[in-house]
């Protein structure tokens, strides 16, 4: 016979570009091509970067060795705070609503981030210059796992791991929110529940749902 049995959801793990703030591949793309980069493409994507983006990204190299290599490949120096500048022009937006719907679900449930991001978006991000209320994005969270400090990126299973043993949490009791189709499927083999939305999406009503939904559990 079946009973109805309520998962209890105690983790949210929110993504950060396209799911807290609104993205752009295309401005990002179109930043480093301003910066000298011939086909920038060829290392920036949407959700993993590649090369020497991707050695950054996982904390193989620091900033400054970033601003050193990449100024090789435009042949001519750059600043921290150009490189920083192309960086940020994938931040299109910080939509208000988000962030207060960050705040509301913190009342409800432990909610971290978990993004495949470096120092330099985390400069701003984490400063007062970040979103409309100008609150560093610390504040709307309770913890940041951040690639770059970690050593790994999504949708790569051992950063999922390394955040689940972090916070002490059995993976049926999260929900991860990422707008890319490939993290969320790493995530949910690893059996963490998934919200999915499209990038730059509203996702509260998705999210919402999933936290109202039963679980039939079949039981002999």
């Amino acid at each position: 016979f079946y009973i109805r049995r309520q998962i209890m959801i105690t983790t949210l793990i929110f993504d950060f570009g396209g799911v807290v703030t609104d993205s752009s591949n295309d401005a990002a793309l179109h930043a480093f091509r301003q910066l000298g980069l011939q086909q920038p493409e060829r290392w920036l994507d949407r959700y993993c970067q590649k090369g020497l983006f991707r050695q950054l990204e996982q904390g193989q190299i620091d900033d400054l060795q970033f601003v050193e290599q990449l100024s090789r490949l435009v042949g001519r120096p750059l600043s921290w705070s150009e490189v920083q500048r192309a960086w940020l022009a994938y931040m299109i937006d910080v939509p208000l609503y988000k962030l207060q719907a960050l705040e509301q679900l913190r009342q409800r449930f432990r909610v971290v981030l978990l993004s495949n991001t470096n120092p330099f978006v985390m400069c701003w991000a984490r400063s007062s210059d970040f979103g409309p209320q100008h609150r560093p994005l610390d504040s709307y969270f309770d913890r940041l796992y951040l690639s770059y400090q970690i050593g790994q990126c999504k949708p790569d299973p051992g950063i999922f791991q390394y955040v689940l043993e972090q916070e002490h949490l059995p993976a049926e009791q999260a929900i991860f929110i990422d707008d890319s189709l490939v993290n969320t499927q790493a995530a949910h083999a690893l059996g963490l529940r998934v919200v999915c939305p499209q990038n730059n999406a509203d996702w509260r009503m998705m999210l919402e749902k999933m936290l109202t939904e039963d679980t039939l559990s079949s039981v002999r």
